[in-house]
């Protein structure tokens, strides 16, 4: 088979691009020096791989031999894969690469990739150092403005430390879209910033001058960054919404649901102001029975209430309805850390219930029914805190194995909900049929209200 040139040309480009996700352009255009300076005559498309081949192996032997890319070694393939959480897994098809660079007293940063749905901002970004990070990178005082006007707004992130604590790869979320939920009204008389209207497209100034909290580094780290959600341009979907949660006592109105191929918001309205103690939360299942885990949440007040704005992880590209579950956290006075070591254990029955009872009498939960097959177990319960029983333990009481003890943020991903018989089922990697088990529960009786009488499904395909 021949092949043009041009076409020869973009074919190596286009491998290079599926395989490193960010090339400085310095190191583009040595590959255009190098595409040059290679004979083309008739090449097949195996001459055309081994050539790639080494065309990507001098690339990255040129980015690591030369300080001015060290930066971008951390992020070759997936920066989200590093933190190891499903909230991220769907990122890396809408990111755009930047990388862009400033340096202030010894600190290196650099915004490396930027992710938006309309709703919520992304920034993955590499702090890096000669010497050892004693503090994980936080930027308190950190300013922000879209297109000029100063604005703040809500967020979070993650991140770890790698190259022995001279890098700290990270990622910053910011509620860029929830800031305008609700109406010019909401906002202009508030502590929250300026209203500010948020177009499609728009340059993100962020002005840090210090890094760290407890021995904050001082200096000045300034980002113009460029944004746009045209990548998620046809794939957000609102669904008008017009529920009352009847029996939680601040008064929920829901408004609407929101999908993009991100997140997945639901928003609304509080009405009772005096209902101080209601931060409700929601057990998020789709139709297959599969968790949609909670990423943060916000609310904005006005005369007529508080406007809430949740996010959760995006759905699954086969998800047609949502269920909700709500819930409340409930302090009364006590912090939910005094309550966090009452726990709950019972002689587990595998070949029937097992019943499981709270501090004070109550039922708790009811471990239905254990099936083990290849190796591997599945655990049905059914209670009325639903997933806020996790994490549960299962151990064998004659070798105190521990056969079933994962982390509770973990354990909840894996849970899955049987809509049809109000079930929950915890997934086990290890065989339980034959022996003696006790299971372990943490007691949330006294920090968690549910309120399952106002769970609800909406349709969303």
């Amino acid at each position: 088979m021949k092949m043009s040139d041009d076409l020869f040309d973009d074919q190596i480009r286009k491998k290079l691009k599926d395989e490193i996700n960010c090339v400085p352009e310095d190191i583009n255009k040595k590959i255009d020096e190098a595409v040059k300076r290679i004979e083309k005559k008739k090449l097949n498309f195996k001459k055309i791989s081994s050539i790639c081949s080494i065309l990507i192996i001098s690339t990255l032997l040129f980015g690591i031999t030369i300080p001015t890319y060290a930066s971008n070694i951390p992020i070759i393939g997936s920066i989200f894969k590093m933190f190891n959480d499903k909230a991220y897994e769907n990122y890396d098809k809408y990111t755009s690469d930047l990388n862009i660079t400033k340096e202030s007293n010894g600190l290196k940063m650099t915004i490396n990739k930027v992710v938006y749905d309309g709703f919520e901002l992304s920034l993955l970004y590499t702090v890096e150092s000669q010497e050892e990070i004693k503090e994980e990178p936080r930027f308190p005082g950190a300013e922000l403005k879209i297109n000029g006007k100063k604005t703040t707004s809500g967020g979070g992130g993650t991140g770890k430390f790698i190259n022995d604590n001279k890098t700290f790869v990270g990622v910053m979320e910011y509620d860029v879209g929830d800031k305008n939920y609700g109406g010019k009204d909401v906002k202009e008389k508030n502590d929250l910033g300026d209203y500010v209207e948020i177009p499609d497209k728009f340059v993100l100034s962020l002005n840090i001058n210090e890094i760290g909290v407890e021995k904050p580094v001082k200096g000045e780290w300034d980002f113009n960054i460029p944004v746009s959600s045209e990548k998620v341009n046809g794939k957000v979907k609102e669904t008008e919404c017009n529920i009352d949660l009847i029996d939680v006592p601040a008064g929920y109105h829901i408004n609407k649901i929101i999908t993009t191929p991100l997140n997945t918001l639901i928003q609304g309205i509080r009405k009772n102001e005096e209902e101080q103690k209601c931060y409700l939360k929601y057990a998020v299942f789709d139709n297959k029975g599969r968790y949609i885990e909670q990423k943060s949440g916000s609310t904005r007040g006005t005369k007529d209430g508080m406007y809430f704005n949740d996010t959760f992880k995006e759905i699954y590209d086969d998800t047609e309805s949502l269920r909700f579950i709500p819930y409340k956290q409930k302090f009364d006075g006590e912090s939910e850390s005094e309550h966090s070591e009452d726990k709950i254990v019972a002689k587990l029955n595998l070949q029937g219930e097992t019943k499981l009872y709270s501090s004070d009498g109550k039922e708790y939960a009811t471990i239905t029914k254990i099936e083990s097959e290849d190796g591997k177990t599945k655990i049905y319960y059914k209670s009325a805190y639903g997933i806020c029983i996790a994490p549960i333990k299962i151990v064998n009481n004659k070798t105190n194995e521990e056969m079933l003890s994962i982390d509770g943020i973990k354990q909840k991903e894996d849970v899955t909900y049987i809509n049809s018989s109000d079930e929950y089922v915890i997934n086990c990697d290890k065989a339980i049929s034959d022996g003696d088990f006790s299971v372990i529960a943490r007691d949330e009786s006294k920090s968690i209200q549910p309120y399952n009488e106002d769970k609800f499904t909406i349709k969303i395909k």
